[in-house]
């Protein structure tokens, strides 16, 4: 195997939303970046998203598995990412033309959509709800008691990976797709570059991105290897003309309007290691459940179905910082979450890599081992 001549100040593993967000922030500082995807960079977990920005939503129906520090840590951290999207957005559009399709109360939206998040608990006697209305409002659904995220909302997924990595090769990154990393370069235990298919690429810096597949890259250590595993999520798209003009989250389901008239209908949560497939059982449920949220959507035309592979942690909290291995740091395990915490992720992987400062100890990789 030859060895590339070029030398980089990062390598990232894995381009979706959190990697692609991560070299893009890195090479605006300065830093001399390349990009390797197995595939073409976004279209795995980033693009099979929904895309909301929903964190109340998501620690109330799917709580992490931790402490009561490391939750209100995980909360800040979701809830500062969601507040950084106007930001972001706009540093998006301005720097590639391309509308990201935000729809948040922060942030003019300009279409006909309505901004925020009604969540329809199960009962009205739900123990969730005052957790929930610490961020809301009561409200009611249709009969059924809810509450009204104001502050939350949404974005189109698929124009945010467009976005970065269009953003990203602006920036100066380079972008390696179609690539096999057949494994990390480890010398006297610290990482100095990856070897894929092609060649050998050396860096200052590994920054292991690549979601479900981190753990299988050689070289890793366990603290990666044994930590994450893939959970398969269904998403099933109807024309939805406007008939749902803001998202609704359940138990059973969400709905996502697009500005288009899609409407999105997520999603499963499956345990089938990395079998990536839609089945008529999955769709039937989603649109079981998201018929009895709106019973209008009956007659709504079937467009397209898919699935994804969330990378997922046994806490459910995400991997950020350095590992065991000297060089190698990582970002990934975001589970349900990765667009929402894009933002505040690669601002927390800039200012470890560029300036030395810690990422929370919450978010540490040694919690599953490692030194």
């Amino acid at each position: 195997m030859k060895s590339n001549s070029a030398h980089f100040d990062v390598a990232v593993i894995g381009g979706g939303a959190i990697g692609l967000s991560c070299a893009w922030q890195l090479a605006a500082r300065g830093a001399r970046v390349v990009i390797f995807d197995r595939l073409q960079a976004g279209r795995e977990a980033s693009y099979a998203a929904g895309g909301m920005l929903a964190p109340a939503c998501e620690a109330a129906a799917h709580p992490w598995n931790c402490s009561p520090q490391a939750r209100e840590e995980m909360l800040s951290f979701c809830f500062d990412s969601r507040d950084s999207y106007p930001d972001f957005a706009a540093r998006l559009g301005q720097e590639t033309g391309i509308d990201i399709e935000l729809s948040l109360r922060a942030a003019a939206t300009g279409d006909w959509r309505e901004t925020g998040i009604l969540f329809v608990p199960k009962t009205e006697k739900d123990s969730r709800l005052d957790a929930l209305l610490e961020h809301g409002l009561a409200a009611a659904w249709r009969g059924k008691t809810a509450v009204f995220l104001p502050d939350d909302g949404q974005v189109e997924s698929r124009k945010v990976v467009d976005a970065l990595r269009a953003a990203a090769k602006l920036s100066g990154v380079e972008i390696r797709e179609n690539c096999q990393i057949r494994r990390l370069k480890i010398e006297n235990g610290r990482a100095v570059g990856i070897d894929d298919d092609k060649d050998t690429v050396r860096a200052e810096r590994v920054l292991l991105c690549a979601g479900a597949w981190s753990g299988k890259i050689a070289g890793v250590p366990p603290e990666i290897a044994g930590s994450l595993r893939p959970v398969a999520g269904q998403m099933v798209q109807v024309r939805g003309e406007r008939r749902v003009r803001h998202v609704i989250y359940s138990d059973a389901c969400y709905l996502v309007p697009r500005r288009d008239g899609r409407l999105l209908i997520g999603a499963t949560v499956e345990e089938n290691g990395f079998q990536k497939r839609v089945t008529a059982g999955g769709v039937a449920k989603l649109l079981t459940a998201a018929c009895e949220l709106v019973p209008e959507l009956s007659d709504a035309p079937l467009e397209a179905h898919w699935a994804g592979l969330r990378p997922t942690t046994g806490d459910g909290l995400p991997l950020l910082g350095a590992t065991s291995v000297e060089n190698l740091f990582v970002a990934t395990g975001h589970g349900r979450n990765g667009i929402l915490l894009a933002p505040a992720t690669a601002r927390a992987i800039c200012a470890l890599l560029l300036d030395g400062k810690a990422v929370s100890e919450a978010f540490s990789p040694a919690r599953f081992g490692g030194e």
